[in-house]
């Protein structure tokens, strides 16, 4: 549970504040209209769907820690590639990419929560979990007044990298996100009727 909070709090600083800083990589870094930034924001949204089809139609997940871990540190790593892309075919390539590595943090994290928590504490544990989630306006307050700085491509580089870092020592720290399987000869089922449904 706790590795679930942290990597949640982590991805909510410093990968999701991505978002408000698009208006700011179109208009001066990528140099596109109003049309072309509606694509590139529509593009991590629409690799989120197209990863979560995915799990949707596997009867089975193994090692949904795994997945969850590894899917945050993939995506954050991808969307450090996107601040030092100038191109806006490459630019809107790596946000769908990153798009599909959230999959595995968002399709994961409620599940995890559910199933490790003892069932008298899993109000209180995702109580937690919502206020780790909050964290995402603190980070976007953090961007956006590092981005007035520097710029908006330093300002998400400086976060993915700081990202990465906590990301990989908690990934270092946990073993249970290492392993291939999070509950031993048991899975978590994505189904297309339930996304968030347990073996």
């Amino acid at each position: 549970l706790l590795g679930v909070f942290l990597i949640t709090v982590v991805v909510n600083l410093f990968l999701f504040p991505f978002v408000a800083m698009i208006p700011v990589f179109a208009r001066d870094v990528l140099g596109v209209g109003t049309v072309l930034f509606g694509i590139l924001g529509a593009a991590s949204g629409l690799g989120s769907l197209v990863g979560l089809i995915y799990l949707a139609i596997r009867p089975e997940v193994r090692g949904p820690a795994r997945l969850f871990a590894y899917g945050s540190i993939f995506a954050i790593t991808v969307m450090f590639l996107f601040t030092v892309s100038r191109n806006y075919g490459l630019s809107l390539a790596l946000l769908f990419v990153a798009g599909l590595g959230t999959t595995g943090f968002a399709a994961m994290q409620f599940p995890l929560v559910l199933k490790a928590a003892p069932e008298a504490m899993r109000g209180r544990a995702l109580g937690v979990l919502m206020v780790a989630i909050g964290m995402a306006p603190v980070g976007i307050l953090i961007t956006g007044a590092a981005s007035e700085a520097w710029g908006a491509p330093v300002a998400v580089g400086i976060n993915c990298a700081i990202g990465l870092v906590l990301l990989s020592g908690i990934l270092a720290m946990l073993k249970v996100f290492r392993q291939a399987e999070t509950f031993p000869s048991e899975q978590v089922k994505v189904a297309p009727d339930d996304a968030y449904a347990i073996e």
